[in-house]
């Protein structure tokens, strides 16, 4: 879900998309996205992916959402889908309070979340082969609008490594609920106000690319009578 600044009958129209393209529609406006400037990730998270070979040792161990800039919300703005159904299931999600400058990890046990421990002393590590990819989150104060980036300290056989995502040319864009994304009951201050979706000619209300009798869930199309 995004936020964009402006106006849904004259914002820009996105990437053309595939027939098979419906469901995840942010993969193929990635670019678009990440670049536009009128657009704000609500309670980004952002992929992180870690593969190790038979004999490496991996760990995550620090993560830092740094704000480049905050400013209040545009008077102007409505919300903008470009996922259609649920999302994956993820080994792992960190959230990065930029308020209070901790890290939160959490572990996903058959789809769902337990709270494992701040980061530090708490890390994600891997040992032997394996490729893994999870999820960062930036928690931060509900009513602005941030620019920023996220830092990674990798600790790789022994060796650290920094990884930077976003940056003041092109930083990640983000606007937050009230709460971090896993607290129960979180009084979602977006989840009341309906979603524009691009209906191929321009940003309609409520707009979902699949028949209306599935909702608005591709993976769960309803049951019909069994043979």
């Amino acid at each position: 879900m995004y936020l964009a600044v402006g106006d849904p009958a004259t914002f820009d129209a996105p990437p053309d998309l595939g027939s098979d393209e419906n469901y995840n529609r942010c993969l193929k406006w990635n670019g678009w996205l990440s670049k536009k400037r009128e657009l704000f990730a609500v309670t980004p998270e952002v992929p992180v992916a870690m593969t190790v070979g038979t004999n490496d040792v991996a760990a995550i161990t620090e993560i830092e959402g740094r704000v480049f800039t905050k400013r209040a919300l545009p008077k102007q703005h409505f919300l903008l889908k470009c996922l259609h159904g649920a999302g994956d299931p993820l080994p792992f999600l960190a959230v990065a309070d930029t308020v209070k400058q901790e890290v939160s990890v959490y572990r996903s046990e058959f789809g769902v979340l337990e709270f494992e421990g701040k980061m530090p002393p708490t890390s994600i590590s891997l040992a032997g082969k394996a490729d893994v990819t999870g999820r960062i989150a930036l928690h931060s104060e509900y009513g602005y609008a941030y620019e920023g980036a996220i830092i990674v300290k990798l600790r790789r056989n022994g060796k650290e490594e920094v990884k930077v995502i976003g940056s003041p040319e092109n930083p990640i864009r983000w606007v937050d609920n009230p709460c971090p994304p896993v607290t129960a009951k979180c009084p979602n201050a977006w989840g009341g106000k309906p979603a524009y979706g691009w209906n191929g000619s321009n940003w309609e209300k409520g707009f979902s690319p699949f028949p209306s009798e599935w909702g608005d869930n591709p993976s769960d199309p309803p049951m019909g009578p069994m043979d």
